[in-house]
């Protein structure tokens, strides 16, 4: 009876074994990019930062907003609603010109209290004197900059001649969000017609971001 008994728990250990969950299985990084004004997913640097971030192990997701050219902010709220799941430490954003507001007031609608990084490009929460028609916009998405948490995880990339936000105003916000920046020679707008079709100085800040989270315990 007792040669029985042994004979049967050996044969469940690989079937106990087999049912476990394995331990150290690897969590997938997953990068969200937002586009501003008059802009969709396929303009400027946004679809080569996809393909040379995305992998395996990292998912990046092209949000494409209506009506680019008219803007509105419920209308683009809902949209990342949509299209954002579930935020960690493994979520990261990219956001460039109207795109920041937009993520930033997100975030501060949701409460995130947590995220993997963010990358700023170009931003700014100021309504902008040449362009009138967006300060409805701008308004409506304005955030309380003492209850941002992400500062340690936040980072701006600003041009020296931006000719649509003033470096001025990019400049401003990073110092409101007490967040790192660096500023670019001759960046214009990091739009496609100012040369930025690629953009490997964001790229390479993203993997730096995903290495130090993969390389931290």
């Amino acid at each position: 009876m007792k040669k029985v008994l042994l004979a049967l728990t050996l044969l469940a250990i690989p079937l106990a074994l087999k049912a476990q969950p394995l331990i150290h299985s690897h969590t997938k990084q997953q990068i969200y990019v937002l586009h501003g004004y008059a802009a969709d997913i396929h303009d400027h640097w946004f679809m080569d930062l996809k393909q040379s971030i995305e992998n395996k192990n990292t998912q990046v997701d092209l949000i494409a907003f209506p009506d680019s050219q008219h803007p509105d902010a419920k209308k683009w709220q809902e949209t990342l609603d949509q299209a954002i799941g579930n935020i960690d430490e493994h979520t990261y954003f990219v956001a460039h010109s109207l795109g920041t507001i937009t993520l930033l007031h997100f975030l501060q609608r949701h409460q995130i209290k947590k995220v993997g990084g963010i990358i700023l490009v170009s931003g700014f929460s100021n309504p902008i004197p040449d362009f009138p028609d967006l300060e409805k916009y701008i308004l409506a998405n304005q955030i309380n900059p003492s209850a941002f948490p992400h500062a340690s995880q936040t980072y701006m990339l600003i041009s020296d001649n931006d000719s649509i936000v003033p470096k001025a105003y990019s400049l401003a916000l990073a110092k409101t969000l007490n967040i790192p920046y660096r500023i670019l020679p001759n960046a214009g707008h990091f739009l496609g017609s100012d040369g930025y079709m690629q953009f490997p100085q964001l790229v390479e800040l993203m993997q730096q971001m995903l290495k130090h989270k993969k390389s931290s315990p």
